[in-house]
């Protein structure tokens, strides 16, 4: 299940930020409303199993730093040339969209991008992402609905063990608390929101970030010089998208991360180097692999494949669908979403060519 991890904690925009708001220094003020949210839905009884730690800790925000050995690893290579994919499409008539994958997370290699990109970015008349976050982070009522979402049926006792082992929870609350990260409000949380928070730990520890994500990057210039601003999905979509999926996926996800952590972190630091290497044939390789899962029961396997289809494949055929549609029209766009949905078999360079348009590769030469 490792490189599933890998996978979601680069390509999946929200899913990179699904848990900051309640998690991390960025998002304090609603860390605070978070644990407010949660002790309003507790028993008297339940708020004094907590009440000793998050007296300390709930309106706390938590700073997730990267370990001196990732930093170290990260600063080997800042000198390493930055060649991100990028495609131009040109519609029947005219149209031009350009196609960047993006990383959802990296670092401070790519706080600039490369001029062959920031000239596609510059010519467009507008920028299309899978979700404004830059906008949605400034929205805490979007957000406190978010956290709603998140949390158990804490009226009818609900805790994540009514969702996942005894000894799965006890070897991730311990992987938290070794990073002294555990907070006893957390148990009140769905599985989704633990994989979340245990992804940006792991992320911590491949030296990436969230705030060097390519999406941010564009979207903050975006919003900065009021280009116009596209959403190919939106933040309400993805968030049902991220709902509407089995708690058992989530269940292997965790355990992905608390039984094979370094895996975890040395794959993420392996697809991002190659994201940043430009090299087309081996990173729609690493993509290709990393469907190749292990030791899944029929059951288990039948998951993920469903989870694959809703959170891929379907996803790529809409965003083909509607790169057509800016094609149709005059002008030239940018449209920036997940590498995932841009490069590789099934994703949308190959859907456009097959459907007869041009579709070159743009050289950083």
């Amino acid at each position: 299940m490792r490189k599933l991890t890998a996978f979601i904690a680069l390509l999946i925009a929200l899913a990179t930020i699904f848990a900051m708001s309640a998690c991390t220094d960025e998002g304090s003020e609603s860390s605070s409303a978070a644990d407010s949210s949660v002790a309003e839905n507790l028993s008297s009884e339940e708020e004094s199993l907590v009440s000793a730690e998050s007296t300390e800790t709930s309106a706390e925000s938590i700073v997730i730093e990267s370990s001196d050995a990732s930093a170290e690893s990260s600063g080997t290579a800042e000198t390493a040339q930055v060649r991100p994919l990028l495609y131009k499409a040109t519609g029947k008539n005219g149209g031009t969209v350009y196609l960047l994958g993006t990383i959802h997370v990296g670092d401070e290699r790519v706080e600039t991008l490369p001029d062959y990109v920031m000239d596609a970015y510059n010519e467009s008349d507008w920028l299309c992402v899978e979700a404004d976050i830059v906008k949605h982070n400034s929205d805490t009522e979007a957000q406190m609905a978010l956290v709603q979402k998140m949390l158990c049926d804490v009226q009818k006792g609900e805790t994540v063990k009514n969702y996942i082992s005894e000894e799965l929870y006890g070897d991730m609350k311990k992987l938290l608390e070794d990073k002294e990260l555990y907070n006893q409000l957390y148990d009140y949380y769905k599985p989704v929101f633990w994989y979340t928070l245990l992804q940006e730990v792991y992320l911590a520890d491949t030296g990436l970030s969230s705030d060097y994500g390519v999406d941010n990057t564009l979207l903050n210039l975006a919003h900065d010089g009021e280009k116009e601003i596209r959403e190919a999905e939106g933040v309400d979509y993805q968030y049902d998208m991220l709902f509407g999926f089995d708690n058992e996926i989530y269940r292997m996800m965790i355990e992905s991360v608390v039984y094979d952590y370094q895996a975890s972190v040395d794959g993420t630091t392996e697809l991002y180097e190659l994201w940043l290497s430009g090299n087309e044939a081996e990173f729609a390789k690493a993509l290709a692999e990393e469907g190749e899962l292990e030791d899944l029961t029929d059951e288990e396997l039948a998951l993920y494949e469903d989870y694959n289809k809703a959170m891929i494949t379907d996803r790529n055929l809409a965003m083909a669908e509607l790169v057509e549609e800016y094609l149709a029209e005059d002008g030239t766009g940018f449209f920036a979403v997940g590498a995932a949905h841009i490069v590789g078999e099934g994703a949308v360079v190959e859907l456009l060519r097959a459907e007869g348009y041009t579709v070159e590769l743009v050289s950083a030469d």
